[in-house]
């Protein structure tokens, strides 16, 4: 065996783990969810998850709470699943940060509270989780200038519905200089994705010439894939 043989891998994991190593906890649950070296099994997967989870592991603590928001392997509880993200979360856990301000924003698990909302989307977002910045550009759209602002943040790391968004904002100036070159270079990205909706907006941009030269076939082609779509 390789030091690459996922079999020696997980048996190494193991002896840290059983040795109370909260990270390798964490990756050997990994490895369980994925059957990668050992056989697939969730439920071996949860009990080190939870290990490393007891042991303040924040990585395995917003798993936990993931699990128990979506009721996957164990009985959906929202209060609980509230109490795993709050732990990551206190730790500086991005995605644990976004979950829990969207349990605050939705009520579930706690009291809906709108201002606790943004304050954990906001911690998220400066850390660049890109799920956390579109919630606040929508948050935000009462100030076209905060708006746009985390609108751009979240489509340059490739959210689509963000690059869809900023198109818009590109397209009618709000925000931001109006420019339909950059607001067709937004759509574009974001319909290359799938996104329905910008690929309308690209179809419509080709057969009008907005921001693109016009191009009659383009757009046949893009009415075509989203009508499929």
């Amino acid at each position: 065996m390789t030091a690459r043989d996922p079999r020696a891998i997980a048996d190494s994991l193991r002896a840290l783990a059983e040795k109370g190593n909260a990270a390798a906890q964490y990756r050997l649950g990994l490895l369980y969810a994925g059957g990668q070296g050992v056989p697939q099994s969730a439920p071996e997967a949860l009990a080190w998850y939870r290990k490393a989870a007891d042991q303040g592991f924040a990585p395995a603590q917003c798993v936990l709470g993931n699990k128990y928001a979506g009721g996957q392997g164990v009985k959906q509880n929202w209060k609980t699943a509230f109490s795993w993200y709050l732990k990551a979360a206190e730790q500086g856990h991005a995605r644990a940060q976004y979950h829990l301000g969207v349990l605050y924003e939705s009520g579930q698990g706690a009291a809906r509270d709108g201002m606790d909302a943004e304050y954990w989307y906001f911690q998220a977002a400066e850390q660049g989780d890109a799920e956390a910045q579109l919630k606040l550009a929508r948050l935000y759209e009462g100030n076209q200038y905060m708006a746009a602002t985390w609108y751009l943040k979240a489509a340059e790391q490739g959210n689509a519905e963000a690059q869809f968004m900023l198109g818009n904002r590109y397209a009618t100036g709000q925000g931001l200089r109006k420019s339909m070159a950059k607001a067709f270079a937004s759509y574009r990205k974001a319909a290359d994705q799938g996104h329905l909706p910008a690929q309308w907006k690209v179809a419509l941009a080709y057969q009008d010439g907005l921001g693109v030269e016009e191009d009659q076939v383009e757009s046949l082609q893009w009415l075509g894939r989203a009508a499929k779509a």
